[in-house]
This record gives C-alpha cells, sequence and structure tokens, in this order.
C-alpha cells in the first residue's frame, strides 16, 4: 500500500477566464461512490433503519445477515481513502487552473461512513468528509467547483424503473443528506445543478422530476446517443444487445466518424462528434402536453469503462478534436465507480488522472468540469434530441439494454421444463406464467409502493404533514408514520440487491425493507379506505420480445440472432390497497412510421392529426400469489423472508400488426374510481417474418463449465470455455481474464489458455474469503 501524498496548493485568479470558442475539446472525469444499505432492518431503539457500523455484528432478528463481509468491503485501504480524501487529493494532482471532477456520492453510502467515523471504525473519523469539503471549496476561474458532488438517487435506486413517487422522494432527501454531508445551505441555494442516474439508467420519462428538483442537466451514456441515428450499425460482437428500434433512432443520420472498441471482448460504437456533445432533451407531460427540456451531457461509454482498468492516452480527444468545431465542441467525460477495479485504486488517481489531464493540457485541450464546459458551451435552445433509454454498456448480461435487463428479467420458462429448447430463442420466454426473482422482486416494491403512497395521501389530506428531512432522519423530530412508512421502503430500491440477483441474501433485502415501510401505510391505510384518492401503482410496462418482427440479439437469446414474430407481449404489475376493477392497454397507430421531435402528437393521450384513436385491450389478471415462492425451486434462493403484500402481474399480446409504429400506454382504475396513467412508450414492429433459428452447428452457443461445479476449502477449480460458433471459434490462442468476488479483485496479466481440442482450459486456485469467480476470454 503506498503512502498518501498530501498536497499543498496555491490557486491563482485569473483576470479573465477563457471565452467561448477558445477551445473544441474539453475533457473531465466523474468518479462515482455508493455503498447500499447491506441489511435495512430497524434500529433496536431508534425510528430508523441500521446503518453499516451497526450492520458489523450482525442481525439480532436474523442472525447471520447480511452475509456480506461488511469489514472487508468498508475496511479495504483504498476505499477508506477515495470515501474521504482521495478525489481531493486527485483533482489537487491535475494541477490546472480549471481541471477539475464531479462525484457522486449516494446518501446510503454518506449514512455507512457516518456511523463508521462516528464510531472510529474501519479507518474512519468523525470528520471523514473534511478534505471532501476543502476540495469542492476550490474554484476555476469561472469561480465554480473544482471538487463537484452531483446529484443523486439516495439508495442508487434506477430511476427509470421506480414509481415517480418513489422518485420525487429520493431525489429530495439526497438534496437534505448533502448540505449535512458538504456544509452546504439547508435551503438548497449551492445544491449542484446536475446530476447522474444510478448506473446510468437513463430515460426521458425522468425529466420532469429532475427539472422540478431545480436540476438543469444530467449525464447520459453516449451509446443511447449513438443508437438513435438511423445509420448506426448494430455489431454483434461488440454491441451484446438488441439492436435499437426503429422507434428510437429519430435523430439525424451521423454525419461525421465513429468511435469503436472493446475490452475483455466487449465494447461500443459511439458516433462522432454527434454523442461527445451537449443536446437538450425534452420530455412531454402525456396528460397536459407540458414540455420540460434539460441538458443531456454525454460520457464515453467506452472510454470511461477503459478509463477504470488501464492508464489512457490523449488518443480519444484526437479522434474528437478532427470532427469538433469551436461552436459546438466535444467534451470526453470519463464517468465510472470510483472505489473499484484499477480506477479505485492510489496509481489511478496519484498519477494516471494528473497525467492524462496534464497531456490534454499540454495537446491544447482543455481538462476542466462539467459545470464549467457548459458555461462556456450551453447548446442551442434549439439542439432538441432523442436518448434512448438505458444503462452504461457493461452491466453483466445487460450491456446497455434498453429494458434494463440486469435489473429486471423477463419472467422465463424453467429450463428443466418440456418445451424449453436452448437452441430455439423462441421457448425462453414464458410471460404468462414464468418467473424470475427480480421480476418477483419488482411486484413486491410495486405492491409496497402503493401503501406507502396511499398512506401519504390520506395523513396529508387529514391535515398532516409528511417532511423530507424526517424521511432522511425521522429520528430528530419525531417522524410521523407516513413519514416512517417513506424512511423504511425506499432502501427496497437500492438497484445492487437486483445486480446481484440470487447471490448470498440478495433476494430478500427488497422485502425486508418493503414489509417495514408496510406496516407504518397500514397504520394509516386500514380502517380508512374511504379516503383512499391514491391511483394504483403501475409498473413501466415492458414488451417481449424488443423488436417484434425483426431481428433480436444478446443474453435473453442466448447470444444468437432471432427473427421474432410481429406479435408481442406487453406486461406489467399493478396494485391498489382498493382492489383493481380495471386494467387496460390501450394502443395507437401512427400514421407515418414516424415520431418526429418536432410535434408531439405521439407523446400525448389527446394525440393529434398524425396519430389514430386508441384501442383498448383488458389485460390478463396473474395473481401475485401465484408467483411470489421460488416457483423453480432454485436452490440458490433462499426466500427466508416472505412479503407482506404483492401486486399481481398483468399482460397483453398484442396481434395483427406490421411495418407499423404503435403508440401504446397502461391504464387502470382502483375500487373507488381513482385512476393511473403510465406513460407513452413507442414501438415499431417490423415485417422480416416468424422464425428462430434452424437448430445445427450454426447455432452453436459459446459455453462455460467449472469442475468442482461447486467448490469449496479453496479448491483448485478446472474453468473450461467452449467456442462453439461464438466470437472465438477458431482461435489459435485464448486468454482468460479472471477475478473474484463480483471483480473485487483482479488476476493479471491474462493467463492463457490450454486447448484440448473441444475445449480451453485453465486451472484457477481461489483465495480465502473467495465467494464467486469471474470470467472472461479473449
Amino acid at each position: 500500500m503506498r503512502s498518501r501524498l498530501i498536497f499543498i496548493i496555491c490557486l491563482v485568479a485569473i483576470s479573465q477566464s477563457a471565452a467561448a470558442g477558445t477551445y473544441k475539446v474539453y475533457s473531465t472525469y466523474l468518479w462515482h461512490l455508493q455503498q447500499p444499505n447491506y441489511w435495512p432492518e430497524k434500529h433496536s431503539t431508534l425510528d430508523r433503519y441500521t446503518f453499516a457500523y451497526e450492520q458489523l455484528s450482525g442481525s439480532p432478528i436474523y442472525p447471520g445477515h447480511p452475509e456480506n463481509n461488511l469489514a472487508d468491503i468498508f475496511g479495504k485501504p483504498d476505499r477508506q481513502a477515495v470515501y474521504q480524501f482521495r478525489s481531493r487529493d486527485a483533482v489537487a494532482a491535475i494541477n490546472q487552473p480549471d481541471g477539475g471532477a464531479q462525484i457522486s456520492y449516494s446518501g446510503c453510502l454518506i449514512e455507512n461512513i457516518s456511523s463508521l467515523g462516528n464510531n472510529f471504525s474501519l479507518g474512519y473519523s468523525p470528520t471523514w468528509y473534511q478534505w471532501i469539503r476543502e476540495g469542492m471549496g476550490w474554484q476555476t476561474t469561472r469561480g465554480k467547483r473544482k471538487l463537484e458532488p452531483v446529484g443523486f438517487t439516495y439508495h442508487h435506486a434506477l430511476a427509470p424503473l421506480i414509481d415517480k413517487d418513489a422518485l420525487r422522494k429520493e431525489i429530495a432527501i439526497s438534496k437534505d443528506i448533502w448540505w449535512k454531508a458538504w456544509g452546504g445551505n439547508p435551503n438548497y441555494s449551492d445544491h449542484p445543478k446536475g446530476f447522474r442516474c444510478a448506473e446510468e439508467t437513463f430515460s426521458i420519462r425522468i425529466l420532469k422530476e429532475l427539472v422540478d428538483a431545480g436540476y438543469e442537466w444530467v449525464i447520459v451514456p453516449n451509446h443511447h446517443l449513438s443508437r438513435t441515428h438511423p445509420n448506426y450499425v448494430q455489431l454483434h460482437g461488440k454491441g451484446l444487445y438488441d439492436p435499437p428500434n426503429k422507434a428510437d433512432q429519430i435523430n439525424p443520420p451521423n454525419a461525421g466518424t465513429w468511435y469503436s472498441g472493446e475490452i475483455d471482448g466487449r465494447g461500443s460504437t459511439e458516433s462522432v462528434p454527434f454523442s461527445f456533445r451537449a443536446h437538450r432533451a425534452k420530455y412531454v407531460d402525456p396528460a397536459t402536453g407540458t414540455e420540460y427540456k434539460i441538458i443531456v451531457v454525454p460520457m464515453t461509454d467506452l472510454g470511461s469503462y477503459r478509463d477504470g482498468f488501464s492508464q489512457q492516452s490523449i488518443g480519444i480527444l484526437d479522434t474528437l478534436n478532427a470532427q469538433a468545431t469551436h461552436d459546438h465542441p466535444c467534451i470526453a467525460l470519463f464517468s465510472h465507480d470510483g472505489d473499484n477495479a484499477w480506477g479505485g485504486g492510489f496509481t489511478y488517481y496519484q498519477e494516471a488522472v494528473p497525467a492524462f489531464s496534464g497531456q490534454a493540457a499540454g495537446a491544447g485541450y482543455r481538462p476542466t468540469t462539467i459545470q464549467t464546459f457548459l458555461d462556456e458551451n450551453p447548446p442551442p435552445l434549439d439542439d432538441i434530441v432523442h436518448v434512448e433509454d438505458g444503462s452504461w454498456f457493461n452491466a453483466a448480461d445487460d450491456w446497455g439494454h434498453p429494458q434494463f435487463w440486469n435489473w429486471l428479467w423477463y419472467p422465463q420458462r424453467d429450463r428443466n421444463s418440456p418445451g424449453y429448447d436452448f437452441n430455439d430463442p423462441s421457448t425462453y420466454a414464458d410471460i404468462t406464467n414464468g418467473w424470475a426473482e427480480d421480476f418477483r422482486n419488482w411486484s413486491v416494491i410495486v405492491a409496497a409502493q402503493n401503501y406507502v403512497s396511499t398512506a401519504e395521501q390520506i395523513h396529508l389530506d387529514g391535515g398532516g404533514t409528511v417532511d423530507d428531512w424526517r424521511i432522511q432522519d425521522p429520528t430528530v423530530a419525531g417522524a410521523n408514520d407516513a413519514e416512517l412508512a417513506w424512511h423504511f421502503f425506499l432502501p427496497a430500491l437500492t438497484s445492487g440487491y437486483m445486480y446481484y440477483g440470487t447471490a448470498i441474501d440478495m433476494e430478500v433485502k427488497p422485502t425486508l425493507a418493503c414489509n417495514q415501510g408496510v406496516s407504518y401505510a397500514k397504520n394509516i391505510v386500514d380502517g380508512n379506505l374511504n379516503e383512499d384518492d391514491t391511483g394504483p401503482t403501475v409498473f413501466i410496462p415492458q414488451r417481449y420480445p424488443y423488436n417484434p418482427g425483426t431481428t433480436n440479439y444478446g443474453s435473453a437469446y442466448g447470444y444468437r440472432s432471432w427473427v421474432a414474430p410481429s406479435d408481442f407481449y406487453v406486461w406489467t404489475f399493478a396494485h391498489d390497497v382498493s382492489g383493481l376493477t380495471s386494467v387496460v392497454l390501450r394502443v395507437r397507430q401512427d400514421g407515418d412510421g414516424v415520431n418526429p421531435l418536432s410535434n408531439n402528437d405521439n407523446e400525448t393521450y389527446a394525440g393529434g392529426a398524425s396519430v389514430g384513436s386508441w384501442v383498448d385491450f383488458d389485460m390478463v389478471q396473474r395473481e401475485g400469489h401465484t408467483f411470489v415462492s421460488n416457483i423453480y425451486n432454485n436452490p440458490q434462493i433462499d426466500f427466508f423472508i416472505m412479503p407482506t403484500v404483492i401486486a399481481d402481474q398483468y399482460w397483453y399480446e398484442v396481434t395483427g400488426y406490421s411495418n407499423q409504429l404503435l403508440d401504446y400506454y397502461v391504464e387502470a382504475y382502483d375500487g373507488r374510481g381513482n385512476v393511473k396513467r403510465t406513460d407513452i412508450q413507442h414501438v415499431f414492429i417490423g415485417m422480416e417474418g416468424v422464425g428462430s433459428p434452424p437448430p445445427g452447428p450454426s447455432n452453436v452457443v459459446p459455453t462455460v463449465s467449472f469442475d468442482p461445479p461447486a467448490p469449496s476449502n479453496c479448491d483448485d477449480v478446472r474453468i473450461s470455455y467452449k467456442p462453439g460458433t461464438g466470437p472465438l471459434a477458431g482461435a489459435t490462442s485464448v486468454y482468460i481474464h479472471v477475478g473474484v468476488n463480483a471483480w473485487e479483485e483482479l488476476w493479471t496479466p491474462d493467463p492463457a489458455m490450454s486447448w484440448d481440442g473441444t475445449n480451453w482450459n485453465y486451472v484457477f486456485s481461489p483465495v480465502p474469503e473467495t465467494v464467486q469467480i469471474n470470467c472472461v476470454f479473449n
């Protein structure tokens, strides 16, 4: 472990800041810092959930939980450093007048580190925040912070998937803990103007909530700008998921070049200069037609992932410089975890970051901050673009999918059941009767959300108050049941619980939080249903397949191309404390197959001249109690905590359309006549025909096996990779990139594997504390 360096710097005021038009290319960083609440159980004596320090000794109610090793997680020297001072030191090391960086520091991480620091535990002190505060006090020549924490969802919730009631609360309580941690103003007057979504999971649907909260810009993954060009080409060897749906390809063709590459066989293709420029995006309220606009700042997906694993050259800046213009410059934003992999260590922060920034400045580029870049180069007011839904490009099994696969897998058929054929992707899904653990988790969250939202409405209508600051810290001034319901429910939205799926006790953590929130909500709701004026809670509708009537690809189809039927399913979850009387899918045909940014006919319920009338379809109900258990008997799952409430699934198969753009949404009514309408979504249906790949060698998917399949006591593990007809078919040498425990530790350099005529093989020797082996091949 290298010792910490203390930098003493003198910031010299510059009389005149750089003017707009001086630079064509800018660069900056965003370091994402997050640790979840690993076991959000109610404190034994306080009206709040427990934090990391209390969880070190385990749960008194559920002995042995959490199963995560918190001492190891929080006690790593690099994490001790970055959570307290290393980002500050890195900004000092950049040593450029306007050089700086951004950090996204979640509310749950602040809670955890504060609890450890207040008890002088695991290397943290009560003043753990002082170095970050110091860095925030440094300013660029434009008077902007050189170290800028950006807005974030408090519990690392996925903004596009959670209910908008919850999104507003997550944003609000994040603001509340922001000023407490960083010494800001309680009226939020000094709160940052930028926002970063957890896992970069962006959707146009969240813009109203961001704008209403005072945010002026939001970071988006730039390959979700690139995929909106009609001349974008899907590369199955790099783009590991569905090609874009034609409904999203409504931006102009890319008139420049493409920045394309890969790491560990996974990669991205990004349009230059379009997806490296700041633009504006809009959300249209479907009920009122009101537009909400925000600046979208692209991160480089490929460059960010590379920056988290190795020293980068300024070649990416040279590529941008060849296409950028002074009146609309480009920015290379490297946004990634600041506490994981190589990008979380001393060498990265104290050597790679200042080296890159120095080389960039020496070549005439401008290391700076996002806010300074935007002050100098605000995008034109009429530069409105579309951004496709999705996350960063390399989340496991998701790869940036517009439906956020890694956090919401579609209901699928039991692989041991009759009818399941590994060689036929059309047999994988079972929308009407299938199951997946996160499918089940979201149904629990939807039901709990309705209880919590209804409790707030009844409490407010009765003359009560619901204050965000008491939701954030209910111990300060005696929170009421509505505030406590929110406090205990919100940790259920933590994305990491679903990212890691069935690992250790992840599958019950959402239920633990939901049950506690519902228990407080019931104190208000039960006995007062005649005061329920809250509409049903309806999950954002999902569709399967993603590209009806045309090509699909990715982990959902065994990494093979599948031309899907034109018929497709729309499914959702819905719940209401007063019961549901109607759940309807509404579908509308577009007149010319295009949803232009120049008019909003497709975006409103009322529609307009370019769209047809709504056609209603009653959705089929599937009761939640039929899928609340571990119905496929997965041995990795132990639902030792069962939910108090669970939502029902609703689905409908849309048939009879082809070569057509459709708008659709779900409308639900409860027993008291309250209504909920979801946002309008769009899908273009192809007409390439129905079918799946024929069986045979042309469709042999790569496979990985382990011997022994269930190792213990640090047994050596033989890892075998069978290339099939995948991207490494015919390779003369194959190397394994291996790590443990969700890539917390990496083995480098990548060792060569041995060929036995069928498989590439490597024998791996686990170290103590190994609970998971991770590997990719190249």
